[in-house]
């Protein structure tokens, strides 16, 4: 797997875990993996200079996949405080995150409007207890109904890890449902249900 050299920042007491050293600063080791069921719209991490902003995966390490970066384990200890502290987690493309364009899986959606300014309250509740937001999942358009993959235009259909690998993932929360059970280095992900669009994709 590749690497990310993501910084180290602050005066805070050193945490158990892999660090690197490059031209005298200190690094988190953040493991890459590549996205293999095409679950994830796109990758992010968290702004080394505020926590609750985002910024999006530029590093792509693998040529026919996107790319998705995960902070070591060992840096987390959950607590009362923390209760989520390192549990990693994809969030569905139709939640707003800090810093990060929403694009319910449609590009002209994704361009006509700009950065969001903060996150929608229950992924800001998901950061404040620690959660590690490691990116966004593919979405039918505008989560509406559509059958993979003649009716997904702007993306691919996520590929389902069960049966030969092209069966139907079954409605707008395919993208997390496939992240979940395809990635054994993912814990959770968001999605959303409105016509069985959650209930479907999870069975």
């Amino acid at each position: 797997m590749g690497t990310m050299h993501y910084p180290f920042v602050g005066a805070q007491p050193w945490k158990s875990g892999p660090y690197f050293c490059l031209n005298g600063n200190i690094y988190e080791a953040w493991k890459l993996y590549p996205d293999d069921a095409e679950a994830f719209y796109f990758s992010t991490v968290p702004d080394p200079d505020d926590p609750n902003h985002f910024l999006p995966l530029t590093i792509s390490a693998f040529d026919a996949v996107g790319t998705v970066a995960v902070p070591s384990r060992h840096y987390f200890t959950q607590n009362k405080e923390k209760p989520l502290n390192g549990l990693r987690i994809a969030i569905k493309d139709i939640y707003d995150l800090n810093g990060i364009r929403t694009a319910a899986s449609n590009r002209a959606f994704r361009d006509l409007y700009s950065l969001r300014k903060r996150s929608a309250n229950i992924i800001q509740k998901l950061i404040d207890d620690g959660a590690i937001i490691v990116g966004k999942t593919k979405t039918t358009t505008f989560a509406d109904r559509e059958l993979a993959t003649q009716d997904w235009i702007d993306t691919h259909s996520p590929f389902n890890p069960r049966g030969d690998g092209y069966i139907w993932g079954g409605g707008s929360s395919t993208g997390s449902a496939a992240a979940v059970a395809t990635y054994d280095w993912l814990d959770f992900a968001i999605g959303s249900d409105s016509e069985a669009f959650l209930i479907n994709p999870t069975t």
